[in-house]
């Protein structure tokens, strides 16, 4: 029953984000530097074909009689005591927040850079005050966000996987990151949509020129390609929600 809720809530998510991406690309028209190039389509494109692969195989592999030597372990049940289990919901609450926070200024922050927003928005400038963030002022925000990311999801890991190692990374990864990433990124097409073509984050250049986040610098050397691009990003958190749909339409979900 939890997985059929699980998979109609990534199915729904799916549909309102595709409905999200045909008002974007009528409200936010797309110069030559924000639209996906010719390398960033190739990698759309390799990363459709390799997902269409894992689904068509999946399926033998779960019938498969290797599959419990192999990957067995991921139907473990761990079932944790409940003391850490809270803590581990408390770890996913408090990180969540904390990433959603740094998400929102960068996003809020355009072209100006995220503490631009804590300088226009008294209210982001409150939480961020109250939070006793300023230490992380010194920090990349794309890499602070993105370590909250991690210790959140791992938080959510520990805390469902009680159901089995395998269910917990898969809801986690589909009900929580990749919804979380879908926002991330459709609210920096509306606010910077020229940074869809820019790597996700700065320690994530790889291919470009590690520029410490100034784009300027990276144009300047003749670099306009990232592998790790925001469109990248979007594309395969929507691809991660788009694996439950066969779950929606089978009689018994996987």
């Amino acid at each position: 029953m939890m997985a059929r809720v699980g998979a109609v809530s990534a199915f729904a998510f799916l549909v309102a984000s595709l409905v999200a991406i045909l008002a974007l690309t009528a409200v936010v028209p797309l110069d030559s530097l924000a639209a996906p190039n010719t390398f960033i389509g190739g990698e759309l494109g390799l990363a459709a074909i390799a997902f269409l692969v894992i689904m068509a195989v999946s399926g033998r592999v779960r019938r498969s009689s290797w599959r419990a030597s192999l990957f067995g372990f991921l139907d473990r049940r761990i079932r944790l005591p409940m003391v850490a289990r809270v803590a581990a919901l408390l770890l996913a609450l408090v990180c969540g927040f904390v990433f959603a926070f740094f998400a929102t200024i960068d996003v809020l922050g355009g072209y100006n850079g995220p503490y631009s927003s804590l300088e226009a928005s008294p209210a982001l400038r409150t939480v961020y005050n109250l939070l006793g963030l300023s230490y992380s002022k010194s920090w990349n925000v794309g890499a602070t966000a993105f370590f909250f990311f991690g210790l959140a999801m791992l938080g959510l890991v520990a805390l469902l996987a009680n159901r089995g190692l395998g269910a917990a990374i898969r809801d986690t990864v589909t009900l929580f990151a990749a919804p979380a990433l879908i926002i991330f990124e459709l609210g920096l097409w509306y606010f910077a949509p020229e940074d869809m073509t820019w790597h996700a984050t700065s320690f994530l250049w790889m291919g470009g020129v590690n520029d410490h986040g100034y784009r300027a610098l990276s144009l300047a050397a003749g670099v306009t390609y990232y592998p790790m691009n925001n469109w990248l990003v979007l594309f395969v958190a929507l691809l991660f929600l788009a694996s439950r749909v066969p779950a929606v339409l089978s009689s018994q979900p996987q």
